[in-house]
Formats: structure tokens, C-alpha cells, sequence
């Protein structure tokens, strides 16, 4: 399984490490690829600390660093859906603008909820998940889309599981 994260902080690296201790591909994605590698290499001189202490072989910790990866395109490459959030003032046609942005670039909206944003009157938070064919058209989307909202952030991109048969 391939699993994206996006903030590579403390929180980020240390879900990176988890995913990556099972056997999973993580991408710490943070504002730009140079401060996800400064996390990476930050992750990379905590485990050797454990090697030191002998709390974990140097086989194991490169085994685990080399399913950390930082290069977007490396992990999401195969990705066919993203789960996005976003905020939109309460203004005529707002989520309207934002959907039909989407739609151009052929993204399926499979899932839609709106919850108000607590201290701010009549503002809503939504949480999306879209579909494609192309990595490099949602990327564009989002990119197109991301003057019309607040707080764009993606909260992951991965392998869409199939439709089970009822």
C-alpha cells in the first residue's frame, strides 16, 4: 500500500515511520520537496540513534527509510482518487465555482459533507473525494480550483478500491 502524508513535521514523519516499520511506501509531503527531505533526514537520524543504542539493526532502519519518500510523483504516481477539505465563505455560487473547476478537469466527486467553521459565521468546511484517470489532471484541478477556496489541503492520494459486487 502506498500512503501520502501531508505535513512531515513530527506528527507527519512519525505516521511515515509507522506505515514505513509495516512494510508500506509513505510520502511525506510537506510546502515544498526540500523540507520534506529536512523531516526525512531528521527521521533518518532518529533511527540511527536507535542503531546506537542497539534498539534497531542498520538493516532494519535502511529497510524503513527506503520506503520513506519525499518526490510527489515517486508514491502518488499510480494514485485515482484524492480526499480533499477546503473552506468557502457563504457567498452566492461558491461550492458551484469550486465543482464545476473540478468537473472540467474531469474529476468524479464520489463523496460530499459540509460542516460550519466554528467561529466563523455562515463559512462552511468541505470534505471531498474525487476520482480520475490522471494524477497530473487532478494536480491541475486542484491547482485551478485553489483561488476559489480557503485552506485547500490534501488529505491524501491513493489506489481507489474497487466496487464490490452486491
Amino acid at each position: 500500500m502506498k500512503v501520502a502524508i501531508f505535513g512531515a513535521g513530527t506528527m507527519g514523519s512519525g505516521i511515515a515511520q509507522v506505515f514505513a516499520a509495516k512494510g508500506h511506501t509513505a510520502l511525506m509531503y510537506a510546502s515544498s520537496t526540500a523540507s520534506a527531505q529536512r523531516h526525512k533526514d531528521k527521521l533518518a537520524a532518529s533511527l540511527n540513534k536507535k542503531v546506537a543504542k542497539g534498539k534497531m539493526t542498520q538493516e532494519a532502519a535502511d529497510d524503513l527509510m527506503s520506503r520513506v519518500l519525499v518526490e510527489e510523483f515517486e508514491a502518488a504516481a499510480d494514485a485515482d482518487k484524492a480526499s480533499i477539505v477546503f473552506s468557502l465563505p457563504h457567498t452566492e455560487g461558491s461550492l458551484s465555482k469550486v465543482l464545476t473547476v473540478l468537473a472540467l478537469y474531469d474529476m468524479n466527486m464520489t463523496r460530499i459533507q459540509s460542516m460550519p467553521v466554528i467561529g466563523r459565521e455562515w463559512e462552511y468546511r468541505f470534505y471531498i473525494d474525487l476520482t480520475f484517470k490522471d494524477i497530473q489532471r487532478c494536480r491541475q484541478a486542484l491547482d485551478a480550483a485553489r483561488p476559489l477556496m480557503s485552506d485547500l489541503k490534501v488529505l491524501g492520494l491513493y489506489k481507489d478500491a474497487p466496487t464490490p459486487e452486491i
